[in-house]
């Protein structure tokens, strides 16, 4: 039987709905509190200095839930007018601007850095590790992009009449325009990808180099292999139809693409495609599956050693079911999109599916128990591949399941909050019960 150990995080008042956030490590919470005629920021339960406002949607923690920033702004008096807004870090507060992007803190994937963008005198500064970096006339819409391995930082600006790319402070090659959102960097972070226009050519820059021109870019499509060596995109050629681009190689024409995605080793490409017959199909190095009256945009999930793929899909019935290593499993009325998953070591599997008003877990082929509703987070698994537990809702409220057995029980589920196991027989949770945040730590 699991042991559970259970601590009370903090109280959560009726003001912090909407503002709640959770970190990765379900150690810590944060939401917007009124204080007086302004508002503080409570952390783990403690109530921060007050300020006049705090940034919307600007509570952030880092990756590993070790630092936590916002947006605020301060009070009048020895302030300017203006130049009241700034980033507090940790508790220190950053330079002062008249606005920040809000929404927009970024930190770096190993939680050691953050970026965000500013404006000051009607301009746009991007500000890295606390240091300001050159003004431009305007930044591209989000926030600047760390890369995996966190050592480089890139965003696009405008200043004049072109658009750049600044990769750690120094500018690349100046176009008529870049695309929002478009900035991809490898895993090894000595590459650059992102699209952009020069007069009526519209083209992909990759590790500084131009590649073919096409009438368009798939917004959002540009991916690169893990191993950092392969590229792929979407472009619609001058006869308006869309192919996918693969190692600069156009793959065949489709009307719709999407769901672009590289195996783990990166020797496998999948997507989903529509077609002119009127049909989705799923396309690996080539090899399409299909034809089926719909696709996931969840699209092809690999296992993490690649041995393995899955990928969910609808039959002209107008069931879900999803297909592993080429075989079909049972149909369903609905499938959770993005539920879809491999175990660590890659021996097993599960997905959420829907059927005659109740939803239940599938693992490894074998439905679960039915509920009222499974956690749209889906089913997570153990790092040795051993347990599984998701989230369940019941008339009685909601109950976390472990390996088909019901154990923490709960009002609701801590906003943006995760099952997080932290060994092969330890996990952890943060869930709501009246108006109190719990952690629970569960060992097996």
């Amino acid at each position: 039987m699991p042991r559970v150990a259970e601590r009370r995080i903090s109280n959560l008042p009726g003001e912090a709905d909407g503002t709640l956030v959770v970190s990765s490590d379900s150690g810590h919470t944060a939401y917007v509190s009124r204080k007086g005629s302004g508002q503080s920021v409570v952390l783990d339960g403690v109530p921060g200095i007050a300020y006049e406002s705090i940034g919307a949607d600007s509570l952030t923690f880092s990756p590993d839930g070790s630092k936590f920033a916002y947006s605020a702004r301060k009070k009048g008096g020895l302030f300017s007018r203006t130049q009241r807004w700034t980033v507090v870090l940790d508790g220190n507060e950053g330079p002062t601007f008249e606005s920040i992007a809000s929404g927009h803190l970024s930190f770096s994937p190993n939680s050691q850095r953050l970026a965000y963008c500013a404006a000051r005198s009607g301009r746009s500064v991007p500000v890295v590790d606390g240091k300001e970096g050159s003004a431009y006339d305007d930044t591209a819409k989000g926030h600047p992009t760390f890369s995996p391995d966190s050592a480089h930082v890139a965003y696009g600006a405008f200043r004049g009449s072109k658009w750049v790319v600044v990769v750690d402070g120094e500018e690349q090659r100046p176009y008529d325009a870049l695309s929002a959102g478009g900035l991809v960097f490898s895993q090894d972070g000595s590459k650059v990808a992102y699209p952009v226009r020069e007069r009526d050519r519209r083209f992909v820059i990759f590790d500084r180099r131009e590649c073919r021109s096409y009438a368009g870019i798939g917004e959002g499509s540009i991916i690169i292999s893990q191993d950092s060596a392969r590229l792929a995109y979407s472009a619609k050629r001058t006869d308006a139809k869309w192919v996918t681009v693969v190692d600069e190689i156009e793959q065949t024409p489709s009307t719709l693409l999407k769901s672009f995605c590289f195996s783990p080793d990166s020797k496998i490409f999948a997507y989903v495609k529509f077609s002119e017959d009127g049909n989705w199909r799923v396309a690996l190095n080539g090899v399409e599956f299909g034809p089926y009256l719909g696709v996931s945009d969840t699209g092809v999930v690999f296992s993490p050693d690649s041995r393995h793929f899955g990928f969910v899909c609808a039959n002209h019935t107008q069931m879900w079911s999803a297909v592993i290593d080429k075989v079909e499993q049972s149909r369903y009325e609905g499938i959770a999109k993005n539920t879809l998953v491999f175990s660590p070591q890659g021996s097993r599997i599960a997905y959420s599916a829907g059927h005659m008003g109740k939803e239940f877990a599938v693992v490894d082929g074998r439905e679960q128990q039915r509920y009222d509703e499974v956690w749209e987070n889906g089913i997570y698994f153990s790092p040795d591949d051993r347990h599984f537990a998701y989230w369940a809702r019941s008339k009685d409220g909601w109950t976390l399941v472990i390996d088909g057995a019901e154990t923490v029980r709960a009002d609701a589920i801590a906003p943006s909050s995760s099952i997080r196991f932290s060994g092969p027989a330890a996990l952890s949770v943060l869930s709501v019960r009246g108006r109190e945040i719990i952690h629970s730590d569960i060992s097996l």
